[in-house]
């Protein structure tokens, strides 16, 4: 194929390139997720109500008139001796998996000696009409309410899917059951239990019950992509999509259409959908999931010809300006009237990385859209804010995205239109949910879904089938991001040991489902550097990297 009548012609290249990476692999932060139970096992709350209401009711109406004295000491030593023996043997089997058997041997012995003395001191006739109606009524409710739930915050239950836990329960990033929140209902125990005014029926409280969405209460659980919400009891949520006052970032599409395994390039991709446990093995690479489309749109505008990025409403200079250093290179978009337009700029990190065509190699623009595509860097307008004398760029021969000292040359092609800058700046761009040790991490300006927790210690193949096979959370749909919504992370002005602001990105490399066309060392996979937000290359057998999987999209 195309891919390997070049490998050869491009062994030096991608030698120098791996040199070249070597040197920006950053901080290496080994902070593996605990595997520890962090719940309190509080046993079995067995409400036992024993309610003897014993009401003992002597009702004597003596109506007696009778000069004689008749003292009657009437004394009604009424002694109910209830021996309620409620020998209630509860055996409760709690259907948690972690075979809690609740023995309540409830010996409930109520001796209710109740003694009743009626002095009753009449003063009537002969015709001694003492109506002494004793109405004794021993109400015994023993009302044993035994609830047979183990309140547990996590059970110490190993499991592999979620329907191996309890009712409300779910199987955490950590393989153990831990009690579902508001947001997830996996086996839809709450389903008719009651109305909701939301648009639910009903989710689990993280307590072993349903609750529902009230009409004043915040709904932004229910549709993170709008924000300022609350139910209007009729179903709905009141509020706005986020996108309608904030920028947002359409994920760019990677154009790659191969899958690859140890060997290289294989002659046909795995079969899709992978199964519930993730396989077969290199299931769910980039090429299987559909990307957003796109089309390079080239016009000419007097003597100028522009690209227009159908996807993002970007507008590029389609002929490249040879090497400038960094500064050199700000002023000419800055003063540029090309196209007879004045309103041109250096491209930023996002905006230049959202050209690349993985399926390529040498170079890794389309030179049918930009046909000036030699072998070159091109600069960015990003800065590296960890060492402020260096700035990005790409390198259009492998798509490694590099940071080079601002004094040295690299050619330039200026954009106009759109400022992606804006789109990493959201305060609200993350929207957490979830109980702890399941938050989802839902970002706005994507569309996309984020396991909170890290994994670590994997090589490539384990961990597509780690994702594909993962039901974190309650959802079964997760897989291994492609380069680009891995990318779309990366927050490059943002100075410190994390180029990021998503929550809990360690300061080291990640791993994408994107695979490198060119196999000559074996197979390599694109990553992202989070210590500094270098993009390269790196080789599939190696566990040096983190994973974190993604939903929704694409």
């Amino acid at each position: 194929m195309y891919r390997n009548l070049i490998q050869m012609s491009q062994l030096v290249l991608f030698v120098g390139f791996v040199g070249i990476g070597s040197g920006f692999t950053g901080c290496f932060s080994e902070n593996n997720p605990i595997d520890e139970d962090a719940g309190v096992d509080g046993g079995d709350s067995d409400a036992d109500t024993d309610a003897d209401a014993d009401t003992d009711t002597d009702a004597d109406g003596d109506a007696d008139t009778d000069s004689d004295t008749d003292v009657d000491a009437d004394t009604d030593m009424d002694t109910d001796s209830d021996t309620d023996t409620d020998a209630d043997a509860d055996t409760d089997t709690d259907t948690d998996s972690d075979m809690d058997t609740d023995t309540d041997s409830d010996a409930d012995t109520d001796t209710d000696a109740d003694t009743d003395t009626d002095v009753d001191t009449d003063t009537d006739t002969d015709a001694d009409t003492d109506a002494d109606t004793d109405a004794d009524t021993d109400s015994d409710t023993d009302v044993d309410s035994d609830t047979g739930f183990d309140s547990d915050t996590n059970t110490d239950e190993n499991c592999e899917y979620d329907a191996d836990c309890p009712p409300c329960q779910i199987c955490s990033a950590y393989d153990k059951c831990v009690n579902a929140d508001y947001n997830s209902d996996p086996k839809h125990d709450c389903n008719g239990v009651a109305p909701a005014t939301c648009g639910h029926t009903g989710m689990c409280d993280g307590e072993g019950a349903c609750e529902f969405y009230g009409s004043e209460i915040s709904c932004d659980d229910k549709d993170p992509a709008t924000i300022d919400d609350a139910c209007d009891g009729m179903g709905n949520c009141r509020g706005t999509p986020y996108c309608d006052h904030h920028e947002c970032w359409n994920v760019v599409p990677t154009e790659l259409e191969d899958c690859y395994d140890a060997d290289g390039e294989m002659a046909e991709c795995p079969a899709f959908p992978c199964e519930s446990n993730g396989g077969p093995d290199y299931c769910g690479q980039d090429a299987q999931y559909v990307s957003n489309q796109r089309m390079f749109n080239v016009d000419t505008i007097g003597v100028d010809t522009i690209v227009i990025d159908s996807l993002t409403g970007l507008v590029w200079q389609q002929e490249a300006v040879a090497g400038k250093d960094w500064d050199a290179a700000v002023e000419y978009c800055d003063t540029s009237g090309y196209a007879e337009k004045e309103d041109w700029r250096l491209p930023d990190y996002h905006e230049l990385a959202g050209i690349i065509d993985f399926s390529r190699w040498s170079p890794v623009l389309d030179p049918g859209v930009f046909p000036d595509a030699a072998l070159a860097q091109l600069w960015t307008s990003s800065v590296n804010t960890n060492d402020l004398s260096q700035a990005w760029n790409l390198d259009t021969g492998t798509g490694a995205v590099l940071s080079q000292d601002k004094p040295g040359s690299c050619d330039l092609r200026c954009v106009r239109a759109g400022d992606a800058k804006s789109i990493m700046s959201q305060t609200t761009r993350f929207f957490v949910s979830g109980v702890t040790g399941v938050e989802t991490v839902f970002d706005r300006a994507t569309g996309l879904e984020w396991q909170m927790v890290n994994k670590t210690n994997l090589d490539w193949k384990q961990s597509l089938r780690k994702c594909e096979g993962s039901q974190y959370g309650g959802f079964d749909d997760w897989r291994l991001p492609t380069i680009s919504q891995l990318r779309s992370l990366v927050s490059i002005g943002k100075p410190g040991d994390v180029a990021s602001d998503f929550p809990n990105i360690l300061s080291q490399k990640y791993l994408s489902s994107t695979a490198s066309v060119v196999t000559i060392y074996g197979t390599m996979v694109f990553e992202i550097d989070f210590s500094s937000g270098l993009q390269q290359v790196y080789s599939a057998d190696s566990i040096d990297s983190a994973v974190k999987c993604v939903r929704r999209g694409p």
